[in-house]
């Protein structure tokens, strides 16, 4: 499974993906380059050893109400590396990076597996990303489900349009706050969707995936709640 949410700073997309955590398959890991999910009830790591021991603890004594660890160290890009052998060794779990352009995908080769190949391993990917064109195409094209908020920059709606969206992409400059466009592939639906305080996602003005937006296929979603 392979979500993705595009938003500018402010948009709404970390409070989304905060709201999706406790739905998530454990063990959950979050490379946490801002401090976004700091101070929030998680466990907390800042070395991706101490990291890697939790989950390897975890697995053997899976604790579901205790499955959330945030990650925040030196090396981003060390840290979703080996998190992403951790995980992938592990045979199950999901891995999230929030500020996804922050992480350079070229110098994680193992990260770069789980992207193509995790759901064959029972592991789940969410990503969350201020601009579609510093995102991997590779991570857009293998997504189940993608979220993008209101934006009223219009080289990203051009992106949305021609890649994701289609004639739809115009809506994202008109839409309220908290707001934006979602593909979900597994369902075949596009439409509206908003925000809670909470991050919890609600769909408006379902529609069947046509003209409008590209047709793909992907494996049947586990996350019923999105």
């Amino acid at each position: 499974m392979l979500i993705n949410f595009f938003g500018k700073r402010g948009a709404g997309k970390t409070t989304a993906i905060n709201g999706q955590l406790q739905d998530c398959r454990g063990p959950v890991i979050v490379c946490d380059v801002l401090g976004n999910y700091l101070n929030k009830g998680y466990i907390e790591k800042s070395s991706t050893a101490d990291a890697i021991l939790w989950i390897e603890a975890w697995i053997k004594n899976p604790d579901q109400e205790n499955k959330i660890l945030v990650l925040q160290c030196a090396d981003p890009n060390l840290s979703v590396d080996f998190m992403s052998a951790a995980l992938w060794e592990s045979g199950q779990g999901t891995l999230i990076l929030d500020e996804t352009d922050a992480f350079s995908i070229h110098e994680a080769e193992c990260f770069d597996q789980l992207i193509r190949y995790g759901r064959n391993r029972n592991i789940d990917l969410i990503t969350g990303v201020r601009r579609p064109a510093e995102i991997p195409r590779n991570i857009t094209a293998g997504a189940n489900q993608i979220y993008a908020f209101q934006t009223q920059e219009p080289r990203d709606v051009d992106y949305f349009r021609t890649t994701l969206f289609g004639s739809r992409a115009d809506e994202l400059m008109v839409l309220q706050e908290f707001h934006g466009l979602f593909l979900d592939y597994d369902r075949k639906e596009i439409g509206e969707f908003r925000i809670d305080k909470n991050g919890t996602i609600f769909k408006l003005k379902i529609e069947p995936i046509n003209k409008t937006a590209p047709r793909k296929t992907e494996p049947q979603t586990r996350f019923e709640g999105v």
